[in-house]
């Protein structure tokens, strides 16, 4: 099979299972927090309501079940506020957990589901880790689950308020986030990176290594030697000061460009034992051989990465400097999912309903490239045959908006086929496309308060 045609099927087989799951009497039995939940016959069944929290918005929330009521029957029969609220928070935020995994993950990286057409580097998966903070409600309820941290304003009036840290476990080539962790502010982030590590094998394996990319906030020896007993390779970037060999590489009069050394592990298991409850099932090496590669940026800026390929002929400087570039993707995809799909705007202020607004979140997001990919592969080969100086490839405010109001086709009525409404998506994913333009690069500039509120006010614009 061709790899467009391929890529259609794909998508076509992941709409159809996600359906079906919805649809499940099995999965609403098992994803209901109670066995009374959804047995009447009611307005807000359990597919309408998974729809519905899929859908994401911006509006208010009565507007929106308006909106929503007329597209479902083609008459105004409303749906309270108070109604779903008390709907949804009778659903199990894990059943986005288990749709994400079996509808797209599992099956995405599985040979017997598709044939290897996922991109790869040099044979490795590559698989970026990294954190962000989120902002959640002011509530009494999540004040009590979550970190409140305490600000001073110019006054000296002091202020609460409450976020947590997000991991994303992220493949930037394929842009998939293949598992997500939450935890208090004050969480380490090397701990939630050994979780995603940890979580990493309960997906589908893969015939491909896989090699992980952290930067310079990431790096200690002792979670270098847990990569390495999971047998994965690594590339961190190094602050200075970071290991005593690599001080030399910052040096800018520096001639070496390469080196190998062995550490000694610092074996803090029993510190994250007793902190993270974060238990270890391998054992690690008591020392261990990092290549240490030094990169001069075309700003003159030096970098020094390490990493555990340790084969200079086959694995260069220039192929380093380019792999660890695509780090920045996760950052990409941080800032799709807070300032596109409005992440930190959640629909409801209690746990539940800020947990079913991340995961859904991120279940959107991979079903949106699961659907794009067909297009974007079209608009590479485009980009070859004509020889266009910029890649093209679909605008996702585009995307995710189709997507968000061809959930009830695609999940709920049977109206339609799933044929047609791919056919639909695809010609309007096609005629609004938007270009990659590689070889431009912009500064960082530190924005004021007045310019960054006059931007959210009055310039972003909201794909919902």
């Amino acid at each position: 099979m061709k790899p467009i045609k391929q890529t259609l099927y794909f998508s076509k087989k992941t709409i159809n299972i996600t359906r079906k799951l919805i649809n499940s009497n099995e999965i609403k039995m098992i994803f209901r927090k109670c066995e009374k939940y959804f047995t009447r016959n009611r307005k807000l069944t359990f597919g309408i309501v998974v729809n519905l929290i899929l859908q994401k918005w911006v509006k208010s929330l009565q507007l929106r079940l308006n909106e929503f009521s007329i597209k479902l029957s083609g008459n105004l029969e409303t749906i309270t506020a108070s109604a779903y609220v008390k709907a949804k928070n009778k659903l199990s935020y894990k059943l986005f957990l288990q749709l994400n995994l079996i509808a797209i993950i599992n099956r995405f990286y599985d040979l017997k589901e598709n044939e290897a057409w996922y991109k790869t580097w040099n044979n490795y998966r590559i698989l970026a880790i990294d954190g962000s903070q989120i902002r959640l409600p002011d509530e009494k309820e999540i004040k009590e689950n979550y970190w409140t941290s305490k600000i001073k304003n110019w006054k000296w009036d002091i202020w609460e308020y409450t976020h947590w840290l997000l991991s994303v476990l992220y493949d930037p080539l394929n842009n998939l986030a293949l598992d997500t962790i939450l935890e208090r502010w004050k969480y380490s982030e090397r701990a939630l990176a050994i979780k995603n590590i940890m979580n990493l094998e309960e997906t589908i394996k893969i015939n491909e290594k896989d090699f992980m990319i952290y930067d310079r906030w990431y790096y200690s020896s002792f979670l270098f030697a847990i990569i390495l007993s999971y047998n994965k390779e690594v590339l961190f970037r190094l602050k200075a000061n970071a290991i005593k060999e690599a001080d030399e590489l910052f040096n800018k009069d520096c001639k070496i460009n390469s080196k190998i050394i062995t550490i000694k592990v610092e074996n803090n298991e029993k510190e994250y034992k007793d902190k993270y409850w974060i238990k270890l099932d391998k054992k690690l090496a008591e020392t261990i051989k990092i290549r240490l590669i030094r990169i001069v940026l075309k700003t003159w800026e030096i970098e020094v990465l390490a990493t555990s390929l340790l084969d200079e002929e086959k694995y260069n400087i220039e192929d380093f400097n380019e792999l660890y570039f695509k780090r920045w993707w996760i950052e990409v995809y941080y800032n799709t999912i807070k300032n596109r799909l409005w992440l930190e705007n959640f629909s409801w202020k209690n746990v539940e309903s800020v947990l079913q607004d991340l995961h859904s979140t991120i279940f959107l997001s991979n079903l949106e490239t699961i659907i794009s990919r067909t297009n974007n592969m079209e608009l590479e080969i485009k980009t070859k045959e004509k020889e266009l100086k910029n890649k093209q490839k679909v605008n996702k405010n585009v995307s995710f908006n189709i997507i968000k109001n061809r959930i009830l086709d695609l999940f709920l009525n049977n109206e339609k086929s799933t044929d047609e409404i791919m056919e639909e998506i695809i010609i309007i994913l096609n005629t609004n496309t938007t270009q990659e333009r590689e070889w431009r690069t912009s500064s960082r500039k530190n924005t004021t308060s007045s310019k960054s509120l006059h931007f959210q006010k009055r310039k972003k614009k909201s794909c919902f």
